[in-house]
């Protein structure tokens, strides 16, 4: 087998952003897929297991879910990152099957172990073919409830909008969570490897987006030497890098506008980009990062300059 390695040619005046190749190798896409569609399986058998035999309600029944849900999502981003998948499409395919597969798996083994606990000897694999028996069974399911709260059975509508948050938050989190991680990732293409990202590299006074997009664009770095907001409670903009770990190819600068918020005396950020995944060489990039320590050493001359002004005046 020969094998061909590719580096990538950029423009820098015409290819600005970065953007994912759209490549999903066939054989890892294909691995990963049945990997990914065989773990959520196996989570939502687990999953109907624990539901069915440990008995807990409200707060402690969400967690449950949570915890299930975020197994699912991460399982497909993690297998779908193992494999390079660079393909949105690809990426949303997987993830939406994956999560209508452990979804339904999850019901089916979770119906299989009642009809077990009330004696009746049913094949799990026969259930699963036929989505018509698992409906029905849990319309029947639905007139008796399965477990009560304070006393009283919990049945019916109140049943149904229990099961369809359930669904929401199983199916929407293994395709949402797969779609965003990848979405903002970078991946070098010249060594095959997906880039690290430093968050927080610079923190600068909120300024004219417009101009900031504009200077940046043309590689001019001054406007991020204005200096670190003075308030840090107030908006302001936050410089993160990306760089390949295996070769100096690939650098990329975002830019995000910063807002603080508190709740319950917590601090909280919310970080909206507006220069998303920049190019940059190398050099470039390392001039992005000497900003702050170039701050630093202006901070302790400025420090030291009234010092050294009254030694010369004793002088």
């Amino acid at each position: 087998m020969t094998m061909t390695t590719t580096t990538q040619t950029l423009n820098y005046d015409v290819d600005r952003y970065y953007r994912h190749t759209g490549r999903a190798p066939i054989v890892g896409t294909t691995i990963a897929t049945v990997v990914a569609w065989v773990a959520v399986s196996l989570i939502g058998v687990a999953y109907a297991h624990v539901q069915l035999h440990v008995k807990v309600y409200d707060i402690v029944s969400f967690l449950f879910v949570a915890a299930f849900a975020a197994a699912m999502a991460f399982t497909v981003y993690g297998v779908l990152r193992w494999a390079k998948v660079r393909n949105m499409a690809v990426t949303a395919l997987v993830a939406i099957f994956a999560g209508l597969l452990g979804w339904y798996v999850s019901w089916v083994a979770w119906e299989h172990a009642l009809l077990r606990q009330g004696g009746v000897q049913a094949s799990m694999v026969r259930l699963a073919e036929h989505p018509n028996v698992v409906w029905h069974l849990a319309q029947s399911i639905n007139e008796e409830g399965t477990f009560s709260i304070r006393s009283r059975a919990v049945k019916g509508t109140e049943l149904w909008v229990a099961w369809v948050i359930e669904a929401l938050a199983f199916i929407g989190a293994t395709i949402a969570l797969p779609i965003l991680k990848l979405r903002d990732m970078a991946f070098c293409e010249s060594c095959g490897r997906w880039c690290l990202r430093r968050n927080d590299v610079l923190r600068v006074a909120l300024g004219d987006e417009a101009a900031l997009r504009q200077q940046l664009e043309a590689k001019d770095f001054s406007y991020l030497r204005t200096g670190e907001p003075t308030n840090p409670d107030a908006p302001h903009w936050r410089a993160d890098l990306y760089h390949c770990p295996g070769c100096p190819d690939t650098h990329l600068l975002t830019i995000s506008r910063v807002t603080i918020s508190y709740y319950n005396n917590q601090r909280q950020e919310k970080a909206t980009a507006v220069i998303d995944r920049l190019w940059l060489d190398s050099s470039q990039a390392a001039q992005v990062r000497a900003i702050r320590e170039l701050w630093q050493q202006e901070a302790f001359a400025a420090a030291n300059a009234p010092a050294e002004s009254q030694r010369g005046e004793i002088g």
